[in-house]
């Protein structure tokens, strides 16, 4: 299959096809893979389960199975300024309760802001 041409592994962080860009994180699992897509209107970062809740937005908020948490919270603490920075909008897949939010800066640390429906 791979010497076919039809695979094409993922090596590095970066721009995967057009729009799409692929940014690795090692906190949950080595090598998590976390897709920020150009909407045209902002960008989208689907959290998988880097960030899987907007509960677990707050720095210290590490699921109990991640392997490094650790590094989880250093990832996050770096991801949640550029989110703030660059005006993200998080889509999440294990929050029941909310499909997407954006992120603010408070005294306390970050914090989900805005949360919402996902509409196209």
């Amino acid at each position: 299959m791979y010497n076919s041409g039809r695979l094409k592994l993922i090596e590095s962080e970066g721009e995967f096809i057009l729009g799409l860009t692929l940014k690795i994180f090692n906190g949950h699992t080595m090598g998590q893979i976390i897709p920020f897509i150009d909407t045209g209107n902002g960008t989208l970062v689907y959290m998988g389960d880097f960030i899987p809740a907007a509960a677990n937005i707050p720095i210290v908020y590490v699921p109990a199975v991640d392997i490094q948490p650790l590094v989880s919270m250093a990832e996050k603490e770096a991801f949640l300024a550029e989110a703030v920075s660059n005006h993200y909008t998080l889509f999440f897949e294990h929050d029941f309760h909310h499909e997407c939010c954006t992120v603010k800066e408070t005294e306390k640390g970050f914090a989900a802001g805005k949360c919402f429906r996902w509409s196209v």
